[in-house]
């Protein structure tokens, strides 16, 4: 029988106060996004991302545009992020 509230420790393994911005990436992350993002995607991504972080700052970004940067942010930090589609 599993413990009591090993859900909640598996879906939140971090506490909720968490700085996700603070946590370091994986030592091995610049290497994989080197090998397998190119130089020209690599730089469209970053426009994508500066102009959304542009938009957050005027106040103008829309909820899709913030998951969107922030699922951005998250894979180019740690390229072993993955999405489910109920997450989304």
């Amino acid at each position: 029988e599993p413990k009591a509230g090993l859900a909640q420790e598996l879906e939140y393994p971090t506490p909720p106060d968490t700085g996700y911005d603070k946590i370091a990436p994986p030592s091995f992350a610049e290497t994989v996004n080197e090998r397998t993002i190119s130089s020209e995607q690599m730089m469209n991504v970053h426009s994508h991302i500066d102009a959304l972080r542009k938009k957050a700052e005027d106040g103008l970004i829309s909820i899709a545009e913030a998951v969107n940067l922030a699922i951005h942010e998250e894979m180019l930090r740690d390229p072993t992020t993955t999405l489910q589609a109920e997450d989304l």
